[in-house]
């Protein structure tokens, strides 16, 4: 099996609506317009957004900045 280390999880706290629209672009523009790459998983659940591991200080800030909340 092949594996790439150097990721992390940030994970939304669903559930959301099936119709609810946009949740995954709000994620993933203030990432994206940073130049973070991500990696998106979504379940009914939650959204499960990898992003490499030397990006996580700048990702939260940036979601922060983005209206998001971080929690640890």
């Amino acid at each position: 099996m092949q594996t790439e280390k150097g990721w992390v999880c940030l994970r939304t706290v669903g559930p959301f609506p099936f119709d609810a629209a946009g949740i995954v672009q709000s994620l993933i523009a203030p990432l994206s317009s940073n130049d973070i790459g991500v990696f998106v998983v979504c379940t009914y659940d939650g959204e499960h957004v990898l992003i490499p591991a030397t990006e996580t200080e700048k990702a939260i800030r940036c979601l922060r900045a983005a209206g998001h909340i971080i929690n640890n």
